[in-house]
């Protein structure tokens, strides 16, 4: 397995944590919420060999400093991007690294060669609310996280559907068990206004989206998740949309193989 060196970039008072390896074009992969670069502990070393791929800790998540923001997390990749001298890449955001890589997609359309998204929730102006049996219980994470602690509050997750397509034991299961037991809550227990550095991605926008997007999920992706991807891929011109078999919210840990090789059939399409 390709162990990188841990490298650090400084933006005002944050300091960002991140990886590179490789070389070719550029790749950037963002992680989901209350997890960290460890995220892309299969899909990382797999890109190496044919691109210069990056990940790293998002502002407030991992070992990354300051405060969470998915407003600032556009400019801080086009931060990360100038100091490592690449001008475009194609970004792969999970979760609500899916909400930071579309607002990115939007503000900076210049910088993006491709757009992979999964697992993402809905963009602003999304009509269907997001409120049957899947429905994350984001306010009840965050007074339990408040008032009883991080321990309460990940039991509540246990059993809820973000967790279908994990086997207990494997290896993918241990390293998100790992990054969410490392998770110190600071955007749930000490919360900081949104900066709005940029605005949220709104599904009017979505046809301004012109580069080659792939929009995957897990088949066992929660219900809601799917009906915004399907959606999503719809509202971006040639969107190519694509399921995992047997994956969920979680499809690069636990369905490996399968999720790499189509990001490497996507990657292939971008850059022949």
């Amino acid at each position: 397995m390709l162990h990188a060196q841990d490298q650090y970039l400084t933006l005002g008072d944050v300091t960002l944590r991140y990886e590179v390896a490789g070389s070719g074009p550029g790749v950037v992969l963002l992680h989901g919420w209350a997890v960290s670069l460890e995220s892309w502990h299969y899909l990382f070393p797999a890109l190496s060999d044919g691109y210069t791929v990056i990940r790293y800790d998002r502002r407030g998540f991992g070992k990354s400093g300051g405060s969470a923001d998915v407003s600032l997390d556009p400019i801080d990749l086009r931060n990360l991007l100038d100091t490592l001298e690449i001008d475009r890449a194609v970004v792969i955001g999970h979760s609500q690294g899916s909400a930071s890589a579309l607002r990115f997609a939007l503000a900076f359309p210049e910088r993006l060669n491709g757009l992979v998204l999964f697992g993402g929730g809905p963009p602003q102006g999304f009509g269907l609310p997001f409120n049957g049996a899947d429905a994350i219980p984001v306010k009840l994470l965050a007074e339990t996280a408040r008032e009883q602690g991080l321990d309460s509050m990940r039991a509540l997750l246990d059993g809820h559907p973000m967790m279908n397509g994990f086997v207990e034991g494997s290896e993918g299961f241990e390293i998100a068990t790992a990054m969410f037991g490392a998770y110190d809550g600071r955007d749930l227990l000490h919360p900081e206004p949104s900066a709005n550095a940029t605005p949220p991605p709104d599904v009017g926008r979505l046809s301004e989206i012109v580069v080659p997007t792939l929009v995957i999920t897990g088949a066992m992706e929660m219900p809601y998740f799917q009906i915004v991807s399907d959606a999503v891929a719809y509202g971006i011109a040639n969107a190519q949309r694509v399921v995992v078999p047997g994956g969920g919210h979680v499809v690069m840990l636990q369905q490996p193989d399968r999720f790499n090789s189509e990001i490497k059939d996507f990657l292939a399409a971008v850059y022949r």
